[in-house]
């Protein structure tokens, strides 16, 4: 038996951008980017092993009986292993537009290139490939000064959302994909919105005897 911790630590910096442009009649288009460098992570390493083996000098009655012969532990205990991690490169951009209290439509792509990285792992059925993810969405509120109707009031949210993960495994590359919905409903005479949402989705594939999550 095995038992490994890694603890991992060192200093990462995200730079962010962000502008929005007043338009007309209460329209205005915000656009965004964010940058992080590659970093090199700092990791220690604690394990404990534990073997068991034929001995001539164990003499454990509860061993005996079950095993033919004699037998012998063997702790292993290496504290403070010093190695390296590297995180990737990564970057994005997204833009809303939209009219203040009455709909906004937004879209972002974002990107962390894991294919650049050395792959440490001694399994032949894993590579790292470049993380890809899109998302849109979108809120309408019909008339939120809307006095007869609390049903014009409320925000109706849709999105929808597609990452091609990092992860290779027996040659297929690991996706997520999915939709979520929402509805944020306000209290009368307050500044307060109790939001509600639920997403729907898939993550993985059967190919390949691999896995699948609904």
């Amino acid at each position: 038996k095995m038992s490994v911790n890694h603890y991992v630590h060192n200093v990462m910096l995200n730079y962010g951008i962000q502008y929005t442009q007043p338009l007309k009649n209460d329209y205005s288009l915000t656009l965004g980017a964010i940058f992080e460098n590659k970093t090199k992570l700092n990791v220690t390493t604690d394990s404990l092993a534990g073997t068991i083996k034929n001995s001539s000098n164990f003499d454990e009655s509860y061993y005996e009986e079950i095993h033919t012969g004699e037998l012998q532990v063997v702790v292993i205990d290496t504290a403070g292993a010093k190695s390296t991690l590297e995180y990737p490169t990564s970057y994005g951009f997204g833009f809303t537009y939209g009219k203040k209290r009455k709909f906004m439509v937004g879209a972002d792509f974002f990107m962390q290139n894991w294919s650049g990285l050395t792959n440490t792992s001694n399994n032949p059925n894993f590579k790292y490939k470049n993380l890809i993810s899109t998302n849109i969405g979108a809120e309408f509120i019909p008339d939120r000064n809307s006095i007869n109707s609390y049903l014009k009031r409320i925000s109706y949210r849709v999105g929808g959302h597609y990452t091609q993960s990092q992860i290779e495994l027996k040659g297929v590359q690991i996706n997520d994909y999915g939709l979520s919905f929402g509805f944020g409903f306000p209290l009368r005479n307050t500044n307060t919105t109790i939001n509600i949402a639920a997403e729907f989705g898939k993550r993985g594939t059967l190919e390949q005897n691999l896995l699948l999550e609904t």
